[in-house]
């Protein structure tokens, strides 16, 4: 009976060496002829997913020489997960510090790891390591593991975001993608008015028009340059009289603390007569914002 050891490779990587023990088999094809044997057993839980070419390798000793096993062919399948997605704030408005959590579930006492990456659409937006979470899916308990992932950012464009939550797998557990979320950005909404230096102004006599935009204590500044256009309100549709940039007003703040800005348009070509004047803040940040009609008789 051979003797010694049996060392198992994976391709060209040791995974054990186990000493052979005896046993007896027979060998077939219409006659029974005993052959000594031995045999070797090793047990790992060790294997990466993927597939794996396992051989055994046989020493050799005094008497047998050393010999190779074919290959086999051992495939090891990653556990399933389930990756769901949510946002503290689904509908934010822009600039808003929104947070998405990502759980990942599967079955089994042991929770994934590794890490999320945060899409919108094709486009990663950010990612995050799990950790170990108490939240159970369903209701279900027990059977289940959790972790978690969270990414915050407040960086998201105004209009409608897909986002999703990739769980890019371990060693042990496989990738899986969350279903759509559709994460809202509105734009923030300032307001608007206008005053005229003297509503009753002489012909030919210089009207200044000042428009203050305030953005809101909780709304970020406006990207200056931007401006503030000035129109006549007639029965015939809006005639454009010209733009003013806007710029901080530093010595004007809201009850509430939120700085304004000023736009500021001299005109002296106001005909005799009465005249409707409005002013109209579109910008990049914010929504559209119409000031209330300003009335000047000439």
């Amino acid at each position: 009976t051979p003797t010694g050891t049996v060392t198992f490779k994976d391709g060209a990587t040791v995974l054990g060496t186990e000493n052979l023990t005896p046993s007896w088999g027979a060998t077939g094809g219409g006659m029974m002829t005993m052959v000594s044997t031995a045999q070797a057993t090793f047990t790992t839980s060790d294997l990466a997913l993927g597939q794996h070419n396992i051989t055994a390798v046989y020493s050799g000793d005094n008497v047998f020489t050393s010999s190779t096993s074919d290959v086999v062919t051992q495939n090891v399948q990653g556990l399933s997960t389930t990756t769901t997605l949510s946002s503290n704030e689904p509908t934010a408005n822009l600039c808003d510090a929104v947070t998405f959590t990502a759980i990942v579930s599967a079955a089994g006492p042991n929770a994934p790891t590794g890490t999320v990456a945060f899409m919108d659409g094709d486009t990663p937006v950010g990612c995050a390591d799990l950790t170990p979470s108490s939240e159970e899916p369903g209701g279900v308990s027990n059977c289940i593991s959790t972790a978690q992932a969270t990414f915050t950012t407040s960086d998201l464009s105004f209009g409608s975001h897909p986002i999703t939550a990739v769980y890019m797998g371990d060693a042990v557990f496989v990738g899986s993608t969350s279903d759509v979320l559709t994460q809202t950005v509105a734009q923030l909404q300032p307001s608007i008015s206008l005053i005229a230096s003297n509503p009753q102004p002489l012909a030919g006599d210089d009207v200044t028009l000042t428009a203050t935009v305030n953005r809101g204590s909780e709304s970020p500044p406006p990207t200056l340059p931007e401006n503030v256009n000035f129109y006549e309100v007639l029965p015939s549709g809006d005639e454009y009289l010209g733009m003013a940039a806007l710029s901080p007003n530093a010595a004007t703040t809201s009850d509430a603390g939120a700085t304004t800005y000023q736009a500021v348009f001299d005109t002296s070509n106001l005909s005799i007569g009465p005249h409707v004047i409005k002013a109209v803040y579109n910008s990049a940040t914010y929504s559209i914002a119409v000031s209330a009609l300003a009335t000047l008789n000439v």
